[in-house]
């Protein structure tokens, strides 16, 4: 008898706990605002992009690999990053041939074209807008038919 009313008192003791309300610790502060990115200097003393355009479209083999075989290409405008070899402007190729679109990072300096690779998450070549991209017109072969390119050199 004694163990029962043992065992009562220890179930009404705790089923009071459960029923106190205590307050609830006030909100964090809000983080502070986050300063604007200081501006990249100029590349090259250069006011306006290059024409990436023109500068990507004769190099598109070492960067994509047979660009007959790559199917519908797109690309992005012009950004200004700072890159591991310094200030450059990053243009993105989307190649929409596969089941996933394959993103390719392109990173120009001057006029010339210092590094291309497969996107990584940092480029963010996923979030840009693309236009079509008429590679063989930029080369200077006038405008492609649809679906046809020149054959590889």
């Amino acid at each position: 008898m004694r163990v029962r009313a043992l065992w009562l008192v220890v179930v009404l003791g705790l089923a009071g706990c459960s029923g106190i309300d205590l307050p609830s610790p006030p909100p964090p502060p809000p983080p502070p605002p986050v300063p604007p990115l200081p501006a990249l200097p100029s590349i090259g003393g250069e006011p306006a992009p290059p024409p990436y355009r023109r500068i990507i479209a004769p190099r598109l083999r070492s960067i994509l690999g047979d660009p007959a075989k790559a199917g519908i290409l797109q690309i992005s405008g012009l950004r200004r990053v700072n890159y591991i070899r310094g200030p450059s402007w990053i243009a993105c190729i989307k190649v929409s041939s596969f089941t996933i679109p394959r993103y390719y990072a392109v990173f120009i300096q001057g006029e010339q074209i210092v590094d291309s690779r497969f996107a990584i998450l940092l480029d963010l070549c996923e979030m840009q807008t693309y236009e079509p991209f008429d590679w063989v017109a930029e080369v200077g072969g006038g405008p492609s038919p649809a679906g046809v390119l020149p054959p590889p050199r």
